[in-house]
């Protein structure tokens, strides 16, 4: 997935055909985008808050509770590299997860074994491919099929192995291949799995929906996300936890995005 600043596909592309000028490359804009990341971060919250933004820090969830995604996010968020607290009723405008057309088609394919060519969301693609439409993953009906190859390999990879963290993730050795050819699908941590927690600390799914609609569907215990957006409301008791920890409930010290705090 592509969701911080990727550079341009023929840009990409070309760095890609000299592994050494490519991974130099990686790496530059890693540690360039990290360091932006932490001193943004730093500057905006971490100056004012007790409970700190910790932009790289994964939390454990399950992924079996989370139900619901935000539709305001992408109005409300203008770069996913960099985490945000936001106030207002985002959190309350929400979509089912399982009333999403590509969820269940993965349900079709992966607990029902349906070609993918039965499923609704290859339909719609296919429709799209036809009236001239692309995405950064596909533009013809063989791109397609190499993106739903992937995505197999993706299905049977994690069933077998287990999740794994982007760190731990080896490509080209024992993951698939890449969707598409953004140099930010290298950036390790930003490309995990993306969730917002809103004002009661409801975790809501945001990006990263191949694994994350796998990893529902093989009712994984915990997988590791990246937070982007904290409700002000939630952030106020992230605070707490650092200053009174004794006037927040059970439920709440056990919350994954809390219960860190509280270690230290």
């Amino acid at each position: 997935m592509a969701v911080g600043l990727p550079l341009p596909d023929k840009i990409s592309s070309a760095l890609k055909k000299n592994n050494l000028v490519y991974n130099i490359s990686v790496n530059i804009y890693l540690k360039y985008i990290k360091t932006l990341v932490k001193l943004k971060t730093w500057f905006k919250y971490n100056r004012n808050n007790y409970a700190p933004i910790k932009p790289f820090k994964l939390i454990w969830v399950s992924p079996i509770n989370i139900e619901s995604r935000s539709k305001k996010t992408r109005d409300i968020v203008d770069n996913f590299f960099f985490p945000e607290i936001i106030e207002g009723n985002w959190d309350k405008e929400k979509e089912s997860m399982k009333e999403k057309t590509l969820f269940n088609s993965f349900k079709m394919r992966f607990t029902e074994n349906k070609p993918w060519e039965e499923t609704p969301s290859y339909k719609k693609m296919i429709k799209k491919i036809e009236k001239g439409e692309s995405s950064s993953w596909y533009g013809t009906k063989e791109e397609l099929l190499q993106v739903l190859e992937e995505t197999d390999k993706l299905y049977n990879n994690i069933s077998e192995n287990g999740y794994k963290t982007q760190k731990e993730i080896k490509f080209g050795k024992d993951y698939t291949k890449k969707f598409n050819n953004y140099i930010d699908n290298d950036l390790g941590i930003f490309n995990e799995i993306i969730v917002n927690i809103g004002r009661d600390g409801e975790i809501l799914f945001e990006e990263g929906y191949h694994r994350f609609y796998i990893s529902k569907i093989l009712e994984l215990d915990e997988i590791p996300v990246r937070v982007l957006v904290r409700h002000k409301k939630w952030q106020e008791k992230r605070n707490m936890a650092v200053l009174n920890p004794e006037k927040l409930s059970d439920e709440e010290k056990q919350h994954p995005d809390i219960e860190y705090l509280l270690e230290n």
